[in-house]
């Protein structure tokens, strides 16, 4: 047996869980994704994927990364969620990152919003280098204790 399937659609690597859940939601916020002190892409026309027990991921359009520092890859690799993955090398400073960037040329109906855009993985490209992480996490605990504080007030002027 080459194929699997779950009736008449065809299932990569393995079938899918039926409890797991991906959500890809555009946003406006800005992401930078850096790599050895040299910005990588910049956008704020981003897709953000969302997945049960995995980092949030950065789908962003090519045309908001320097396409001068990526090359592509012969890799592809499968996803039972998301499809078939092609990758690109980064070249950063005359050092080359191997499949550092991928994207998916014709995922699934259920992360159609991300065809085509490209993710920079977040264990070795910060997306996030304008922001400070303990000044970050400062402002979420803030942010935090406001929702809160709003919540009670909701709750007493019920």
């Amino acid at each position: 047996m080459e194929h699997w399937y779950e009736e008449d659609e065809e299932v990569f690597v393995h079938a899918r869980d039926p409890f797991r859940r991906i959500d890809c939601l555009p946003s406006s916020r800005r992401v930078r994704s850096w790599s050895t002190a040299r910005a990588v892409a910049d956008s704020r026309r981003g897709i953000f994927l969302f997945e049960a027990g995995l980092p949030t991921r950065y789908y962003l359009p090519i045309a908001d990364t320097r396409l001068d520092l990526l090359a592509p890859s012969p890799l592809q690799t499968r996803c039972p969620y998301k499809g078939t993955a092609a990758y690109y090398h980064l070249t950063v400073k005359g050092k080359r990152h191997d499949n550092l960037v991928w994207y998916y040329p014709e995922p699934l109906a259920e992360t159609a919003r991300i065809k085509g855009l490209v993710c920079f993985y977040n264990e070795f490209v910060d997306p996030h280098p304008h922001r400070r992480r303990r000044a970050a996490a400062a402002g979420e605990r803030r942010l935090a204790g406001r929702n809160e504080r709003r919540e009670k007030a909701r709750c007493r002027s019920a």
